[in-house]
């Protein structure tokens, strides 16, 4: 959830079929707690919010590095 949402921010080019193999391992974490769906968004949610913090902080010059 973080890459991708992160990635769209950010501009950054994203291949969704890269995660596909986590995919299974998805359906198994949601039949055995239907709560891991809730639980990984609100970590993704604060992954993004020190994500983008790091990213504003870093000096422009680099940023003007990044892809």
């Amino acid at each position: 959830m973080t890459s991708m949402t992160l990635n769209a921010v950010l501009k950054l080019p994203h291949d969704p079929g890269r995660h596909a193999s986590c995919v299974s391992c998805w359906i198994k974490a949601l039949r055995d707690d239907r709560e891991e769906l809730r639980q990984a968004a609100r970590d993704s949610k604060l992954m993004m919010t020190v994500s983008l913090a790091l990213e504003v902080d870093r000096p422009s010059d680099e940023r003007a590095l990044s892809p």
